[in-house]
């Protein structure tokens, strides 16, 4: 099978959907722009992991970044949390934090008793990150209740501070004289 190129007009200060048939021969994909503040490390609930869905929970830039600066680069380091809504673009909520504050990779944690797997269900969760104080290093664990709308824009339902600072992490994590023994490891057959 002879493979295709497919273009795709990304915009470069938002976060962009865009849906494939896979049966179908694509000639192009359209795109919708979700949101202007650059989301990224998207997070949903594991029930939907590669799966249909309506929120998807980020970190992004502390504002709205339109138009983007130039060379479509510059919006800083991540500084609020959003949940993104992919049916109604619209409908995207952000809590942005100080602007000496940064965002670590959000995870979504249902509550109890709540099937995300369940439209009615899908934001019935809470939403649980570290910001990390960049004038003073210090880092408070930060817990929101994303259920319904406007929910996630009345800010943290908890601010824990930890007892020690913890360095911004995104896709990976740090730890003072901690090491990887190669040795250790099995290879299976």
């Amino acid at each position: 099978p002879r493979s295709r190129y497919v273009r795709m007009p990304f915009a470069p200060a938002g976060g962009e959907r865009g849906g494939v048939d896979p049966p179908a021969v694509v000639e192009s994909i359209a795109m919708q722009t979700v949101s202007i503040r650059e989301p990224e490390f998207p997070t949903v609930p594991v029930a939907l992991s590669g799966k249909r869905h309506r929120y998807a929970y980020t970190v992004g830039a502390h504002r709205d970044v339109d138009p983007p600066p130039p060379g479509g680069k510059g919006k800083g380091a991540a500084g609020s949390v959003l949940k993104v809504d992919a049916e109604d673009p619209a409908g995207t909520e952000a809590f942005a934090f100080l602007p000496h504050e940064f965002v670590g990779e959000p995870i979504f944690c249902p509550k109890a008793g709540a099937d995300a797997s369940q439209p009615e269900c899908e934001d019935r969760g809470y939403v649980v990150t570290f910001v990390t104080n960049g004038r003073d290093l210090t880092t408070d664990m930060v817990i929101f209740d994303v259920e319904g709308k406007g929910a996630l824009e009345k800010g943290p339902v908890a601010r824990l501070p930890m007892p020690t600072y913890i360095p911004p992490g995104l896709h990976g994590t740090f730890v003072d004289g901690l090491t990887f023994d190669m040795r250790g490891l099995a290879m299976e057959e």
